[in-house]
């Protein structure tokens, strides 16, 4: 395992000549507050590195690698390692992503342990799906683990390129594959209030409710940050939400809904949280606001509708026509963002991510039309 700062400049060299490499991160958001990223897995014509990523602190090297200017890097549905690599501040381009290609061919399965079963005949386990990758030492079955996920990628994106090539779709791939990388390499908003990613808080009927779960969600995070843990292993959320709907007032009402079972010690702080909430009615205007933020105009609601009806029938007979799954023609999110922008000439669809150069030559004409007839 790759473990010093010399280590990883060498292989940074070495993998400057590959022209693909399979890639593949690992971190430990099951275990703390803040993800880590914790190891990286990289397969190259030699075989395969297993990177400590925090055992080296310093990991420009690899910034040339992972870049545009890089060797291609295949992985399996890159969002989650774009957003890990981002928040490391190294890069993600030059992306070929195998769960696009599958997809966009119209794989029924598309995760890779099927798909792996299906075109190589490998079976990969997942008994350690949910390991901590932040512990320290891995031992010999967490290693092989992490190999076996990144060891046979390039050989599936060599299969699913080919039949990509043969479907004439292969250039829709690489723009999904371009966006997908992109779109979640973006800077992290600010999370907002704990509350609001309570799932359940629109369904609470009174402001007390909301104001109780304000409070408990801002407790379990000051909690979660201090012991280091994602916010779900204080307190899960349905627990939060059953606090709300039933303001407990005293230790007996607490104890009578079985909320702290796991946590019993947290009770007298829950109880003092409910107070606020209870002595606040309500939570702020401006949180309410982002809560249920207000509707835009009617006409442009329903100009909205009848773009996105229109572009959704095209979409389907041009599918139809070219043999192709209907997510190579228009992928949803473009769907959507056209239908939200409704541009007006062709040089505006350049502008719509993931809609790509390869489309607006072959349907720029007719999306305009389609939007400006809708």
């Amino acid at each position: 395992m790759i473990d010093r700062p010399e280590e990883l400049e060498r292989l940074a060299r070495a993998l400057a000549a590959a022209p693909a490499i399979g890639l593949d991160t690992e971190g430990d958001g099951l275990y703390r507050y803040r993800t880590r990223l914790c190891t990286m897995q990289i397969a190259h014509p030699q075989g395969v590195a297993l990177i400590d990523t925090l055992a080296i602190v310093d990991r420009r090297a690899l910034a040339p690698i992972l870049g545009a200017a890089g060797p291609e890097k295949v992985l399996h549905d890159c969002a989650f390692d774009a957003r890990l690599l981002a928040r490391e501040g190294l890069p993600l381009a030059n992306v070929f992503d195998t769960a696009v290609a599958a997809r966009f061919l119209g794989e029924l399965s598309t995760g890779l342990s099927s798909l792996l079963g299906k075109h190589l005949g490998v079976s990969i386990g997942k008994d350690l799906q949910q390991a901590d990758w932040g512990k320290r030492p891995l031992d010999d079955a967490e290693r092989a683990y992490l190999e076996q996920d990144v060891r046979h990628l390039l050989p599936l994106a060599s299969l699913l390129r080919e039949r990509c090539a043969d479907a004439e779709i292969l250039e829709e791939v690489r723009v999904e594959s371009a966006w997908a990388a992109s779109a979640n390499a973006e800077p992290e908003e600010e999370p907002g209030p704990a509350w609001l990613r309570v799932k359940g808080a629109g369904d609470l009927r009174t402001g007390a409710q909301r104001a109780v779960l304000r409070e408990i969600a801002a407790l379990r995070e000051r909690i979660a940050q201090d012991e280091d843990v994602p916010p779900f292993r204080v307190l899960p959320n349905p627990v939060l939400i059953v606090i709300a709907r039933k303001m407990p007032r005293d230790r007996a009402a607490l104890d009578a809904i079985h909320a702290l079972a796991k946590r019993p010690e947290l009770a007298p702080a829950i109880l003092e949280a409910v107070a606020r909430g209870l002595d606040a009615r309500e939570v702020p205007r401006d949180e309410l606001d982002l809560l249920r933020p207000p509707a835009p105009p009617f006409e442009q609601r329903e100009r909205r509708k009848r773009i996105e009806t229109a572009l959704t029938t095209w979409r389907k007979a041009e599918a139809d026509a070219r043999g192709v799954n209907v997510q190579v023609v228009l992928p949803g999110h473009c769907l959507r963002d056209l239908a939200g922008r409704a541009p007006s000439d062709e040089r505006e669809l350049l502008d719509v991510p993931g809609f790509g150069a390869c489309r607006v030559e072959r349907y720029g004409r007719v999306v305009i039309q389609i939007v400006k007839g809708a």
